[in-house]
C-alpha cells in the first residue's frame, strides 16, 4: 500500500492553471527571504491599523493562495473544484479577535452555517471552531485555573459553556463531524474537559466531536492513554485530530516568565516520537477512535499508511482522514487522494482584512521552516518545467 509517488507533480498540481502556478512560484520565492516577510507583515499591519485596506497587497497572492475565499459560497466553489480530484474540504471561518458579544455571536452563527453546508455538500467533510473565539482569553485562563470569578466574569464563563455546547449540539443535529482546535497550555485543561464531556454525550454510536492533541506537549501521550481507557470503560468513542503544535515559542516564554516547567518537549525529535506514538495508539484502538492526521510531514503519513496496512485498515476507511492546509503540500494531498485515501484541505475564509493574522502566520511559518518553502518551490518549478516540455 505504501508505494505512493509523492513527487508526482502532474497529480499534485493538476487543479492549478499555468497562471496560478506562476503566482505560487512568485509567492514561495518571496517567502524564502525572512526580511521580506518581516517588512511585508509590518506594512500590512500598519495599513490595517491606520484604516487603509491592505487588500491590494494580500488578495492577489497570499489570500488567493492560502484561503478559500471571503464567503462560504466561494469556499464551496473551491471545495467542489477539489472534490473532482477526490479531495475533501474543511471550511474554516478564520476571523479572529472578536471580543464583543455581537462579534462572538456572529462567529458562532457563521460556524453553524458551515455545519449546514457540510451536511448538504458531499465535498465538505468537517466543520471546525476555535474555543478562544467564544470568550476572552483572560477569562478562559481563570476558568482553567479554577480561579475565583467576579459576578461579571461568571456570566461570561457561563456564556462560554453555553456557546461551546451549542456548537456541539448543532454538529450532532446536522450529523456533521466537528473538529475543535487545540489551544495554549493555559487553557487546554478546560478545553479537554469540555471536549470529553461532549464526546460522552454525542460520540456514542458514531464520532461527532473531535478534540485536538498537540504532541509537542510531553504530557499528551499519557493523556491519550487515559482517554482511550475511559472511552472503553464508559462506552463512548473518541475523535482526535493529531498535530505537532502551534505555540512553541509562546509556551516556552510563558513558562520561563511564570517560573513553571515548560510543557513542551525539549527537542523536535522527542516531539516526532511522541507524535508517532500517538498515531500508533489511535490506529491500534480504532474500535473506539477516529483519527484526523493533521500534518505536512511525509514520514508521518508513511508511518500511518504502514500502520493501517498492519492493522488491516483499508485506505478508504472513513475513520481515518489526513489533512493539510490549502495552498501547501499539494504533492501529499493529491497523490494520497489518487490512491483512495481520505484527505482534506483546510479552507480558511472570511473578509481579507480579518484573515490577516492567519495569513501572517502562514508567511512566518513558511519562512521559519525553510525546508518546507524550498520543497514547495522545487515541486512547483518541476511542474512548470514539465508543462513547458509538453507544449514544445
Amino acid at each position: 500500500m505504501n508505494d505512493i509517488d509523492f513527487n508526482n507533480t502532474q497529480k499534485a498540481f493538476e487543479y492549478r492553471s499555468d497562471k496560478e502556478l506562476q503566482k505560487a512560484k512568485l509567492l514561495f520565492s518571496s517567502l524564502k527571504f525572512p526580511f521580506l516577510v518581516k517588512i511585508g507583515s509590518l506594512i500590512i499591519l500598519t495599513l490595517n491599523k491606520i484604516g487603509l485596506s491592505p487588500n491590494f497587497i494580500l488578495k492577489p497572492f497570499m489570500f488567493k493562495h492560502f484561503c478559500g475565499g471571503t464567503t462560504l459560497d466561494e469556499v464551496q466553489e473551491v471545495a467542489n473544484k477539489l472534490g473532482k480530484y477526490h479531495v475533501f474540504s474543511v471550511p474554516d471561518y478564520s476571523v479572529e479577535g472578536k471580543i464583543t458579544n455581537a462579534g462572538i455571536e456572529s462567529v458562532i452563527e457563521e460556524t453553524i452555517n458551515t455545519m449546514k453546508a457540510v451536511s448538504t455538500n458531499s465535498n465538505l467533510a468537517f466543520s471546525v471552531f476555535k474555543p478562544t473565539a467564544l470568550a476572552p482569553s483572560s477569562i478562559l485562563e481563570k476558568m482553567n485555573n479554577k480561579s475565583i470569578l467576579t459576578s461579571e466574569e461568571q456570566k461570561i464563563a457561563e456564556l462560554f459553556h453555553q456557546r461551546f455546547e451549542r456548537l456541539c449540539e448543532m454538529a450532532a443535529h446536522y450529523k456533521v463531524k466537528l473538529l475543535i482546535d487545540a489551544e495554549e497550555y493555559c487553557f487546554q485543561d478546560l478545553i479537554d474537559e469540555k471536549c470529553e464531556s461532549m464526546m460522552r454525550k454525542y460520540n456514542t454510536s458514531e464520532v461527532i466531536i473531535y478534540n485536538t492533541l498537540q504532541m509537542y506537549r510531553h504530557d499528551r501521550e499519557n493523556y491519550l492513554e487515559r482517554l482511550i481507557n475511559r472511552a472503553k470503560n464508559e462506552n463512548f468513542k473518541i475523535g482526535l485530530k493529531v498535530v505537532r503544535g502551534a505555540y512553541l515559542e509562546k509556551e516556552n516564554e510563558r513558562a520561563l516568565k511564570n517560573n513553571y516547567p515548560t510543557p513542551i518537549h525539549a527537542s523536535k525529535a522527542e516531539t516526532d516520537t511522541s507524535y508517532d506514538n500517538a498515531v500508533q495508539s489511535i490506529v491500534e484502538n480504532i474500535d473506539v477512535c477516529e483519527l484526523f492526521l493533521g500534518t505536512h510531514n511525509r514520514k508521518s503519513i508513511e508511518l500511518l499508511i504502514d500502520l493501517m496496512e498492519k492493522n488491516g485498515i483499508s485506505s478508504s476507511d472513513k475513520r481515518i482522514f489526513i489533512g493539510q492546509l490549502y495552498g501547501m503540500s499539494d504533492n501529499l494531498t493529491f497523490n494520497l487522494a489518487s490512491n483512495q485515501f481520505n484527505v482534506a484541505k483546510y479552507l480558511p475564509y472570511g473578509p481579507v482584512k480579518e484573515t490577516i493574522p492567519y495569513l501572517i502566520r502562514r508567511a512566518q511559518e513558511n519562512t521559519a521552516v525553510s525546508g518546507e518553502t524550498s520543497r514547495e518551490l522545487l515541486l512547483i518549478n518541476q511542474e512548470i518545467s514539465r508543462r513547458k516540455m509538453l507544449n514544445k
